[in-house]
């Protein structure tokens, strides 16, 4: 993960969930100061946007009113490093919210899942960069669907000459830019995805998957792979087994052994066919629209789309019950900022906490990042079951709760 230019983190030694940075940050209304680490070229634009950012180094962070006015939309980002001994030590994930956007209406929040020795840079750049290419393009007068496609290629075409390697590293990038309570533009390279949440006529809740994954055996994209002279298959163990998902490889190499068909970054792969041109999908916001998820694989391999959009439903159905108190985690100082640990019923030492209520308004954000933060450590539990500790993919969920609707 990384923010403001900067292009990797110090992870931390120990692989536990302890150690996983588990907590939620919670920034002031206003941003008055932007951090010194921004490159000049990026301060005059985001002073000119006036704009609400939520993302980077941080594990979660809660969006809150912007100076100007009232944030669009509640949000909530929860982050988890991954465990992979001997191939990485970072989070190789990343997120950002944006609002307001361009126009005062539009807000943008996107998730990016790097892979590869350098994954953590490329999805970094990929997070600094889209925004403001995005911005530009809007305000030059293109479309949103045909200016999320430049952007996206406009962000891949720039990470040549970073100083990082985008030739072996690459992410993925799901990006949505929501247009008041009226649309929703998304776009998308790899296998992270965006899920809307509707409740039903019954006041249950309802799935709506708005991505769908590029995964290399997929026949439109098999067949561009192979028009470029790029293999399609599996990998194979000593016996000749095939073993795990699809990959994309070079005709005459076993490399990359890439398990997704587009990307940014994985330049190596170029020729023969993987892609960073997106998917871009419109759909127009009904009244029983309520929240939309973001969230790498790392969470979607181990927690299906119905079960996350229920369990972040049924969080806010009890937030907004009369009088509801929503059982959140203490706030404790540290340098100058709120801090919440982030682990339901205890700290990283694991000492029990003594949980405190919140009211109204304010306990419709601590169910959400609740609710983010148990569904991510339910993911973490599974991965660990299933791969008995030896692995954990990193895994990063964001909630958009949209505007309210009238009943």
């Amino acid at each position: 993960m990384v923010w403001a230019g900067q292009l990797a983190l110090t992870a931390a030694k120990d692989h536990v969930l302890a150690d996983t940075d588990l907590r939620v940050n919670s920034e002031p209304a206003s941003i008055r100061r932007l951090p010194a680490s921004m490159s000049a070229g990026w301060r005059p634009l985001l002073s000119r946007l006036r704009r609400r950012i939520t993302g980077g180094n941080c594990r979660a962070l809660s969006s809150a009113a912007d100076e100007a006015g009232p944030a669009l939309h509640q949000v909530t980002a929860y982050t988890l490093k991954g465990y992979a001994p001997g191939y990485k030590d970072e989070n190789q994930d990343a997120h950002t919210s944006v609002q307001p956007f361009v126009q005062g209406d539009q807000s943008f929040h996107a998730v990016f899942d790097g892979h590869g020795q350098q994954g953590q840079c490329v999805s970094g750049f990929a997070q600094q960069k889209l925004p403001g290419i995005l911005s530009a393009l809007l305000q030059a007068g293109h479309l949103p669907a045909e200016a999320l496609r430049k952007a996206f290629i406009q962000v891949d075409a720039a990470m040549a000459n970073q100083g990082f390697d985008a030739v072996n590293s690459g992410c993925t990038a799901a990006v949505a830019l929501v247009h008041g309570n009226t649309s929703v533009d998304t776009a998308w390279v790899g296998d992270s995805r965006i899920v809307l949440g509707s409740r039903v006529k019954d006041g249950s809740w309802l799935a709506t998957t708005l991505t769908s994954d590029h995964k290399p055996e997929l026949p439109g994209e098999r067949k561009r792979i192979l028009a470029c002279g790029g293999r399609v298959q599996c990998t194979r163990d000593r016996t000749g087994q095939s073993v795990g998902p699809m990959r994309v490889w070079l005709f005459h190499i076993d490399a990359p052994g890439l398990a997704m068909s587009r990307a940014l970054g994985d330049l190596v792969a170029r020729p023969i066919g993987v892609i960073a041109m997106p998917d871009v999908r419109t759909i127009q916001l009904k009244q029983d629209d309520v929240f939309l998820l973001l969230a790498s694989d790392g969470l979607w391999d181990f927690v299906n789309e119905q079960e996350a959009v229920e369990n972040v439903g049924r969080a806010l159905d009890q937030s907004s019950a009369p009088d509801a108190i929503v059982q959140t985690l203490p706030r404790l100082p540290r340098r100058g900022r709120d801090v919440r640990q982030a682990q339901p019923g205890q700290d990283p030492t694991g000492r029990p906490l003594q949980l405190v209520g919140r009211k109204g308004a304010d306990s419709v954000q601590g169910a959400l990042e609740l609710v983010a933060t148990e569904l991510v450590v339910t993911a973490k539990k599974r991965w660990d079951a299933e791969y008995a500790g030896r692995y954990v993919d990193d895994i990063t969920l964001l909630i958009v709760r949209l505007q309210d609707r009238p009943q």
